[in-house]
């Protein structure tokens, strides 16, 4: 459940201290470390929260059901459907003893599953890691561009089906 208050982006705030090449959750982290005086500041910055219930499952997307790794994906909820089809090409980090040491390429099929503050409009998608130190990794440094391709039924096929079921 959210507060109601606009997200404002902590990296966008830092832009000016942490290279925008190097920006990550975990550079964000590792500033915060070395500065703590700032860290309060840093983290009222965004007035946005969300409040989510632990469950055994996992994490839960905005359809009910629990993300899967690398499969459930977050859009605009405004512009995708939920449980939305999608085939998405990107890069994801190889990962050895938590350091990056190179990226392989992803093409797969995906469920939009989720949203989020600040996942609006039709340029952006976050995809779902998972748990854990290198899942941590991989979600703190995807900002790769990719495609991602919607699966949808044809309009005349639709209203045959729609017609079927009057």
């Amino acid at each position: 459940q959210k507060n109601g208050h606009p997200y404002s982006s902590v990296g966008r705030l830092l832009k000016e201290r942490i290279p925008p090449e190097d920006m990550s959750l975990q550079s964000i982290k590792a500033y915060l470390h070395e500065h703590p005086d700032e860290v309060r500041g840093i983290l009222n910055y965004n007035k946005s929260y969300t409040f989510f219930r632990e469950v055994e499952a996992g994490p839960i997307g905005y359809i009910d059901v629990p993300l899967t790794p690398g499969r459930s994906i977050a859009m605009d909820r405004r512009l995708v459907p939920q449980g939305g089809l999608a085939f998405i090409e990107t890069e994801f980090p190889l990962i050895d003893n938590g350091e990056i040491i190179g990226w392989r390429p992803v093409r797969r099929f995906v469920l939009v599953q989720d949203t989020g503050g600040a996942i609006t409009g039709h340029g952006r998608v976050d995809i779902f890691t998972g748990r854990g130190e290198d899942a941590e990794i991989t979600a703190g440094h995807l900002k790769q561009k990719g495609r991602v391709f919607l699966l949808v039924a044809k309009k005349e096929y639709l209203a045959e089906c729609l017609s079927e079921k009057n």
